[in-house]
């Protein structure tokens, strides 16, 4: 089978749960596909919280935080973003940012967004951008890369339209760890009636450049980067 051009894939939405994840999983796709937005879920401010909320729910005290470098009183997501914008830049793409809180400051249960309340936003920006294709991720362990899978899986389901082509990507860094979700993520998808067409890419140091924008979080997935370095997985769904 002819290896698919990726070009002709302009211009793409990449959704991604976190403000690093799709660099991390899908830099080829970005990067080879010119007019590329990356529509990140989980990337709203958290909100104020009084003088007795617990410190693990705090930005900058939370345990990736502190991981990543942060101290208490740091405005985390801005920081996060901006290293977001520097690195998507390495790779010729821009962001966009949806107002969904991060699981690790969730605190009280109506914080925590609903699959269906992700996928209408999802759809919302995806009528202002209106990409040729869209990428997900296929969620695997984490709850927000779960919740933003189902979220595009439901899309997906009810609203191929929203897109010529869609594509599944595997987490990184979680593909090392979780194979066996994958592989279930991946099963579900052919169950739904589509054959997966894998994508190749040549990178060069694009993705390292584009990485290396992330130092706080860089920081705080230590030797997990090391899975990073390995060819990426994505999947052209094809009908």
């Amino acid at each position: 089978m002819t290896q698919p051009d990726v070009t002709a894939l302009a211009p793409v939405t990449v959704v991604s749960p976190h403000l690093d994840d799709a660099v991390l999983s899908c830099a080829g796709l970005i990067a080879g596909a010119s007019a590329t937005t990356v529509l990140t879920v989980f990337a709203s401010f958290p909100p104020a919280r009084d003088a007795a909320t617990p410190a693990e729910f705090l930005p900058g005290s939370t345990s990736w935080d502190q991981a990543s470098g942060f101290v208490a009183g740091d405005d985390v997501v801005g920081l996060r973003r901006a290293e977001d914008r520097a690195a998507l830049a390495q790779l010729g793409a821009v962001p966009r940012w949806l107002d969904f809180l991060d699981s690790q400051y969730v605190l009280e249960p109506g914080e925590s967004a609903e699959p269906t309340d992700i996928a209408a936003a999802i759809r919302e920006a995806i009528g202002d951008l209106r990409p040729a294709t869209i990428a997900f991720p296929l969620g695997l362990e984490h709850t927000d890369h779960k919740r933003t899978h189902e979220a595009c899986f439901l899309l997906l389901k009810e609203s191929p339209e929203l897109a010529t082509n869609w594509v599944a990507f595997v987490d990184v860094p979680y593909r090392a760890m979780y194979r066996a979700q994958a592989d279930l993520r991946l099963a579900r998808l052919r169950e739904l009636g589509y054959e997966l067409e894998p994508l190749s890419f040549d990178l060069g140091g694009r993705k390292i450049a584009a990485l290396d924008e992330y130092p706080s979080q860089l920081k705080a997935l230590a030797e997990s980067t090391a899975n990073a370095e390995l060819p990426e997985e994505c999947f052209l769904l094809r009908r």
